[in-house]
């Protein structure tokens, strides 16, 4: 069985590997893979997750079944007015804690370079294709692919 930072650093790598992320974005991915695990059901621990083991609240999942890393969404500018363009472009790279309300996110602007932390954030993928969460490579399927017993 792998120990959980090494389950943390296999996904971590096949993340930053499968979406081409930007190396200097790592940071932010292993916070992101550390925060995912932390909210995940944890057959060691009799199937709590280390989160509830650590605090004793319950993490709330909603926030990760949203968007999975390196999504390209659009978010609202804030800064431009009517009738130029509301929103623009990026890619989703984390939950941001203890900012806005529980749906608040991170996300990486390419244009800036710069991550920000923003509520009003849609998907730029195209809601007709195949259910994403059925994707192998994605980060929950990954997860559970590292944390599996042998038999």
């Amino acid at each position: 069985t792998p120990k959980p930072s090494s389950a943390a650093s296999d996904v971590y790598k096949r993340q930053m590997v499968r979406t081409a992320s930007p190396p200097e974005l790592w940071y932010l991915c292993m916070v992101y893979v550390a925060y995912v695990l932390n909210r995940m059901a944890d057959p060691s621990l009799g199937h709590i997750q280390p989160i509830h083991r650590a605090t004793g609240n319950t993490g709330d999942i909603s926030a990760i079944t949203t968007f999975q890393w390196m999504e390209p969404v659009y978010f609202r500018n804030e800064v431009q007015s009517f009738p130029d363009s509301t929103e623009l472009f990026g890619y989703f790279v984390g939950i941001s804690e203890g900012v806005g309300n529980g749906m608040t996110y991170r996300i990486w602007n390419p244009s800036t370079n710069k991550v920000l932390d923003r509520s009003s954030v849609r998907t730029a993928w195209d809601h007709q294709s195949a259910n994403r969460s059925a994707d192998p490579d994605s980060l929950l399927g990954m997860i559970s692919r590292s944390c599996e017993i042998p038999h």
